[in-house]
């Protein structure tokens, strides 16, 4: 960076202003190898975005821009304003790299695009204006009139000086600017100093500190490859509507501000013309409010009513009346208002497209988990307490950490953060096991988490910071969506409405991930009704509604719902109980817990056939119509933990699927088959099973007790 004298000093601007000319250049050997400079690409931003500046801004963003010297300028990294290291680190590599660096002068608001290249729609606040020229000989005639106008730019930026002198020059704004007065200020100062078109809001400036690469069409025409350098200067802030003022007549016309009419006014000077015509002695007020009302509802800065209106006022220029009526019309038309209607008279985008351009719009998808899930994309994953959610979360997270295939699906490999908000412990549980049954490191996965349930509308700028720091991620887990909900009704739309769009702004975190949200179902949710809390406003926020169905020891993913994209197989996954040596409580005993593993086919079909084999086996143990505890029905079919105790859990698993079906129920303690239930075990016992049963049906006799001692 250097810090050099005032543009407008008594030395030509090529020498003092700069301080590095077109010989300067040429005289460096051939040998020496050009590099960025970070310390100028961080003293621009700094300059840019100051802390003070940017204070009131906290959810603004920035845009550094890049592209090849042969390319097109259409795509850009956003970063918060207050990430400016990290944009520094990502502009000197990506410049490092071959690309040309830009920056967005002016902060950024709104939803970021998926290019990351703004639009004037973007634009929030600029702390200044800018010019550039790149011509020859316009160095020395634009220092001559910044002379004649005492005009001091507070940063020239030097993107060139062979064949000739190029630069950007930065004028500070008192209290920084809107949109409107910007883009009339960038409209006034091109226009006094006859330089190049740079007058949008959302305009991108080459980056100090960066090298400039010419195209190959320039590098024919002397151009070479240089380092674009940073002149900071002490210089006053300028009030916009000075800089607006500086804007020349053009020939025949009497009023200097017809320009800023023409531009900002709808053409209607003319109608003004008018009005002041019917302005006179005892007429004076009421054309006098509509012309200032008019001429600030159309964008005019005060400046240029006050010069258009005094030779119709008895005080002049600031004529106390004047005042009034100024003051009045801005009290009707507030800053917002007189934006939008200065903005209005842009000719807007037609509505109406033709299909090349309409083609044009299309994004390919982009899949994380082949046919299932997309990058950019968000999707909630519902499904009951208990049924295996996190289990086959902390699954695809290690798959896609490893880029390991789910079945026959190909997973991409990336980078996964995992938002452990609801149950921290019992997340580092499943991880050790997950980790000690599917053979990875927990210690060198990359995957990383982040527990608690800080508040994402007060941290999403400092998670982005992070998150910059560990490398962009490819998915993200919420889990689950009802620990970071900040209402105080999940079943309110307006409030899960919002919620979702909060969450669904982490999919423009550094790598453009994938983003899967935990969710419970509303009350009372069937398994065919597995939608997530919030009605219908949280659901019109995703972009799929992924549920998880538990059938025994089974998780079945699919979707309900909402699904863009086109439909896939119902995605099976085997819950096991596990432990492992890192696993041991304080007395250090195994710990079990519960971890999901993809099903193949064959594997679904195993232990599908062994559900209904326990089933089975369970209807036969309850034919003979005595009434049993699971413990002794556990006991009579031989079904026995580890440790050789009843495994009662798997009597209640084949129980529950039995029951849902109306084939045995619960009486007092006791398991009882239905008459369906003794139906359908009369039918798998087979006919000699059905002659018993009518013989012992038609005796009289006391039926013995024929249970099993134990």
């Amino acid at each position: 960076m250097h810090d050099t004298q005032s543009i407008c000093c008594d030395a030509p601007m090529i020498d003092a202003g700069l301080n590095y000319t077109a010989t300067d250049a040429v005289m460096k050997p051939a040998s020496m190898v050009l590099s960025p400079s970070k310390s100028d690409i961080a003293a621009h931003l700094y300059a840019l975005f100051s802390p003070a500046f940017v204070r009131p801004y906290p959810d603004a963003w920035i845009e550094i821009a890049y592209c090849r010297p042969e390319g097109s300028l259409n795509e850009a990294q956003n970063y918060s304003v207050f990430q400016l290291k990290e944009a520094s680190k990502f502009a000197a590599a990506k410049n490092a790299a071959g690309f040309n660096v830009y920056v967005g002068p002016a902060l950024r608001q709104g939803k970021e695009p998926r290019t990351g290249r703004a639009t004037d729609d973007h634009f929030l606040a600029s702390a200044f204006a800018w010019a550039e020229f790149d011509a020859a000989g316009d160095a020395e005639r634009i220092d001559a009139i910044l002379k004649e106008k005492k005009l001091t730019p507070a940063l020239i930026v030097t993107t060139g000086t062979v064949p000739h002198l190029r630069a950007h020059l930065y004028f500070p704004i008192e209290n920084g600017a809107k949109r409107a007065k910007l883009v009339a200020a960038l409209k006034s100062l091109k226009a006094l100093l006859r330089s190049d078109d740079v007058d949008n809001a959302s305009r991108v400036m080459r980056l100090a500190g960066t090298l400039n690469y010419p195209a190959p069409a320039k590098q024919a025409r002397g151009y070479v490859t240089e380092l674009v350098t940073l002149h900071q200067h002490e210089a006053p802030a300028y009030k916009a509507d000075a800089l607006i003022s500086l804007a020349p007549s053009a020939p025949g016309e009497s009023n200097p501000f017809l320009i800023y009419a023409k531009e900002y006014g709808r053409h209607d000077e003319e109608e003004i013309a008018v009005l002041f015509k019917t302005v006179g002695a005892g007429n004076w007020h009421v054309p006098m409010r509509t012309v200032t009302a008019k001429m600030i509802g159309h964008g005019w800065s005060d400046t240029a009513i006050r010069m258009s209106c005094a030779q119709y006022c008895d005080g002049g220029y600031d004529d106390p009346d004047l005042t009034v009526l100024i003051d009045g019309a801005h009290a009707k038309f507030d800053e917002e208002e007189v934006e939008a209607i200065a903005v209005s008279i842009v000719p807007p985008k037609p509505l109406i497209v033709s299909s090349a351009n309409f083609l044009a719009g299309f994004v390919p998808p982009d899949y994380l988990w082949d046919g299932i899930l997309q990058r950019r994309f968000i999707y909630s994953m519902t499904g009951p307490t208990g049924c295996g959610k996190t289990a086959v979360a902390l699954t695809i997270a290690a798959h896609v950490a490893m880029g390991r295939k789910i079945g026959d699906e190909i997973v991409e490999q990336g980078r996964v953060l995992y938002f452990a908000g609801e149950n921290p412990d019992d997340i580092r549980m499943r991880w050790l096991a997950s980790a000690a049954r599917m053979g990875f490191d927990p210690a060198t996965i990359d995957v990383h988490f982040l527990p608690g349930t800080p508040k994402l509308s007060k941290l999403a700028a400092r998670i982005r910071e992070e998150i910059e720091e560990i490398g962009p991620v490819t998915l993200i887990v919420i889990d689950t969506s009802a620990a970071y909900f900040e209402g105080d009704d999940e079943n309110g739309n307006v409030q899960m409405g919002a919620h979702a769009r909060r969450l669904r702004e982490l999919v423009t975190m550094p790598g453009e991930p994938c983003v899967l949200v935990l969710c419970h179902p509303t009350k009372a949710a069937g398994p065919d009704n597995l939608l997530p809390r919030g009605g219908g406003a949280f659901i019109a926020e995703v972009d799929g509604n992924l549920t998880c169905t538990k059938n025994d020891s089974v998780v079945i993913l699919h979707w309900q719902g909402k699904f863009r994209g086109p439909d896939f197989a119902p995605v099976p996954f085997q819950l096991h109980t596990a432990t492992t040596d890192t696993l041991k409580d304080s007395k250090g005993r195994p710990i079990p817990t519960v971890i999901a593993l993809p099903l193949s086919d064959a594997e679904q079909q195993q232990a599908e056939a062994g559900s209904r084999n326990d089933e089975d086996q369970l209807l036969g143990a309850m034919a003979d119509g005595f009434r049993r505890s699971m413990s002794e029905l556990a006991k009579a079919l031989h079904w026995r933990t580890k440790d050789g105790k009843p495994y009662k859990a798997r009597v209640q698993r084949a129980f529950d699927r039995l029951r849902k079906g109306k084939l045995v129920t619960n009486e007092r303690g006791t398991l009882v088959l239905t008459e369906k239930g003794q139906k359908e075990a009369d039918r798998i016992a087979g006919p000699k099973a059905d002659d018993e049963h009518n013989r012992n049906a038609g005796s009289s006799a006391v039926r013995l007790d024929t249970r099993p001692k134990f």
